[in-house]
């Protein structure tokens, strides 16, 4: 499989940037997001950074460059990328939020296969707290999911 180009992930994410900012998407769109979308919400009072990078996909070529971008959040702001892994694959995702690795060591890395057993896409997610998680959320959850 091939891994995504840097080019694709940052006009991937320079979209989804721009759209939000003209208000063209929302956090709680009733709709189903796409398989391998990508949503960034920060929950805090602070605004934050948050960085994502892809550091490896499931068969690709050895010696690749890690793909990343990061996108700054308003308290209470998010921002929802559609479709930015397309892949049938696993892809290994770090996490950072303000530069620095997560506090909790369980949240700086996770395996994302969008087309897995559920369709799913990922949330990223300063809390209230000022603490980091995400989620893998499958796009056939009951209700929604509101990033």
């Amino acid at each position: 499989m091939r891994l995504p180009t840097r080019r694709a992930l940052l006009t991937a994410l320079g979209a989804g940037a721009a759209g939000a900012l003209a208000g063209c998407q929302t956090a709680t769109d009733s709709r189903e997001p796409p398989v391998g979308s990508l949503g960034f919400k920060n929950r805090h009072r602070l605004p934050h950074t948050l960085g994502v990078e892809l550091t490896d996909t499931a068969g690709s070529d050895q010696g690749r460059q890690p793909v990343e971008s990061t996108v700054s959040l308003r308290p209470g702001e998010a921002v929802f990328v559609p479709s930015v892994f397309t892949e049938e694959t696993t892809y290994t995702l770090s996490f950072t939020v303000d530069g620095d690795p997560p506090e909790r060591e369980d949240a700086r890395t996770m395996a994302f296969e969008p087309y897995g057993k559920d369709d799913s896409w990922v949330s990223l997610v300063v809390e209230d707290t000022g603490a980091f998680s995400w989620y893998d959320v499958s796009t056939r959850a009951d209700g929604g999911y509101d990033l």
